[in-house]
């Protein structure tokens, strides 16, 4: 009986991190497609934006993910590296 719980309580666990995982590349096939879909308007003349805006999804995710390793970097480095 014993046996059993810990069987399910893993593949509970395992289906909670795979959902994480479904919800991340979800954003990113968003984001993805948001940006295939201005640069298209953009070429078809559909939208008369500037090229920073229309690259906007891709160059915005980029900027946030050097935002969080530059804030991670600091705080790593305040603590002295030591866990």
């Amino acid at each position: 009986m014993m046996q059993f719980v810990t069987v399910t309580k893993i593949r509970l666990r395992g289906k909670r991190m795979s959902d994480k995982n479904n919800n991340s590349s979800k954003n990113t096939i968003f984001i993805e497609l948001l940006a295939v879909l201005f640069i298209a308007l953009k070429l078809l003349g559909k939208i008369n934006w500037s090229w920073w805006w229309v690259l906007s999804p891709i160059w915005i995710q980029l900027v946030i993910v050097l935002i969080v390793f530059i804030v991670f970097y600091f705080i790593d480095k305040d603590s002295g590296g030591k866990k």
